[in-house]
């Protein structure tokens, strides 16, 4: 890989985190850059990027980079201006690197050594230069994003049946993730997947980075730190990141899955509408990226009625109004994309296909279901103890599943797994998905399975929320 390349990808996480920077000023312009803060940009501005590709191409126009980021140049002027009349040194790069030396020098030293033991391997993986291998990678995702790079759109005649080989690639899938992986060929210039597996580390470093501050802010540096490098060290979570898994859409999943939970705990604390308008944001982009993002729709849905119900302070028009723009927000980022699947009528995704069943055979199936579960859970070279760690914890410290701090977390859990559950349950393809896809979605609930476990087992009354203990 030469210089012309590297430069080319820091190009492309630039271009992408400075469409998800205006968005987030646009969205609060209060709001600072900090550590947390800066691992929303990538997220964010690749989900919106992705949805613009899509929306030019339903509009039968070619995509390329200028076309991309010309939507952006107004926006980024308005921003640019408001922020040197605040502030004339706000784009003073020197001002900029000494702010960064100095939140590295106020972090604790052995989490730094930490995080950066836990990256260093998985980054040297990452060097290697591998293909793309996994089936999904391969071919849900990576083969259309090769498709809609030498086509400059994304062609719907390929989902009309005149292309036989796209049956193969799940048509109905969500496009996230192939058209992140074509905007990053159009910005190197080539296809190359073993050069498209650095976006799946970036979002597994972005994860890593927000859930970090997360925990920073509830319990000491160090006992985040602990925690963080936990869930960075997850087999399978790792394999996602730079191994066979890379280049499945599962990591970058949740990511959006736990983010906009995460946002909806912040907003249930502090009040701001800003951080209610983004947690919708993010839980349109998880249904973006996935079919199962049906299940975190309505687990968000469920928990902001459950939030705005309890909450006497917040005035009845208020709640209508907050209710609606979670509706609009959701639909306005999913609806181009499921219209595209209900007009040309493209077969439902595994995950939604149902089965009519007897009683009896819905009762024959729930042992299974569990035992899966239970062998699943006891994959150690997979999971290491989490699991386990997370059923002792529901079985010694049940009552701290309420309290303020794991409340809005555990809630999300139970709904999310429940509906996981039953959909499983009612699949068609219900010994075939035990068999094979547990871990998966399993994997999508681990951010919240730590966070519930660290509060649990934190003994010091140093929380957010004091009174909760």
């Amino acid at each position: 890989m030469n210089g012309y390349i590297i430069a080319k990808i820091v190009m492309h996480f630039f271009i992408v985190s400075i469409i998800g920077y205006i968005s987030l000023k646009i969205i609060n312009s209060a709001m600072r850059l900090d550590a947390k803060t800066f691992a929303l940009l990538y997220g964010l501005g690749a989900a919106l990027i992705t949805l613009e590709m899509l929306i030019i191409s339903l509009l039968g126009l070619k995509f390329s980079i200028g076309l991309i980021l010309l939507s952006w140049v107004l926006p980024l002027l308005l921003v640019f201006f408001k922020k040197r009349k605040e502030s004339k040194n706000y784009f003073n790069i020197q001002i900029l690197y000494f702010k960064i030396i100095d939140r590295v020098k106020d972090s604790n030293p052995l989490v730094l050594l930490l995080f950066i033991a836990v990256i260093f391997p998985f980054f040297l993986k990452l060097l290697l230069g591998l293909p793309l291998i996994g089936w999904d990678a391969w071919m849900h995702w990576g083969f259309k994003a090769k498709i809609f790079y030498f086509e400059k759109s994304v062609p719907l005649e390929l989902y009309t049946g005149n292309c036989p080989i796209m049956t193969l690639g799940q048509r109905e899938y969500p496009l996230l993730v192939s058209l992140i992986e074509t905007f990053f060929y159009e910005c190197v210039g080539i296809f190359d997947d073993s050069l498209a597996r650095v976006i799946f580390f970036y979002f597994y470093l972005s994860l890593l980075v927000f859930f970090y501050n997360l925990l920073k802010s509830i319990y000491t540096k160090l006992y985040a730190g602990i925690i963080t490098f936990f869930l960075a060290t997850i087999p399978f979570i790792t394999d996602c990141a730079s191994g066979y898994y890379s280049g499945y859409a599962d990591l970058i999943f949740m990511y959006y899955n736990f983010i906009s939970v995460a946002l909806l705990w912040s907003w249930s604390i502090e009040k701001k509408n800003w951080q209610f308008y983004l947690a919708s944001a993010f839980t349109g982009f998880a249904f973006w990226t996935k079919v199962d993002g049906i299940v975190l729709v309505i687990a968000n849905f469920i928990l902001i009625l459950f939030l705005i119900l309890f909450d006497k302070e917040t005035r009845a028009l208020l709640k209508i109004k907050l209710f609606l723009s979670y509706a609009l927000i959701v639909s306005a980022i999913a609806g181009p994309w499921y219209s595209v699947v209900f007009f040309l009528r493209l077969p439902s995704g595994h995950i939604a296909e149902k089965s009519a069943m007897s009683a009896g055979e819905f009762f024959k199936r729930l042992p299974v279901f569990a035992a899966g579960v239970v062998r699943e859970a006891l994959n150690f070279p997979k999971w290491n103890i989490l699991w386990v760690t997370f059923a002792l914890v529901l079985i010694f410290c049940f009552a701290r599943m309420f309290n303020k701090t794991n409340r809005i977390f555990f809630i999300s859990l139970l709904i999310q797994m429940g509906l996981y559950s039953l959909i499983t349950l009612f699949h068609s393809a219900f010994y075939h998905t035990v068999a094979n896809f547990l871990d998966r979605l399993m994997l999508h609930l681990v951010p919240l399975i730590l966070i519930i476990t660290a509060n649990s087992l934190y003994q010091k009354n140093r929380m957010i929320l004091k009174a909760e203990l």
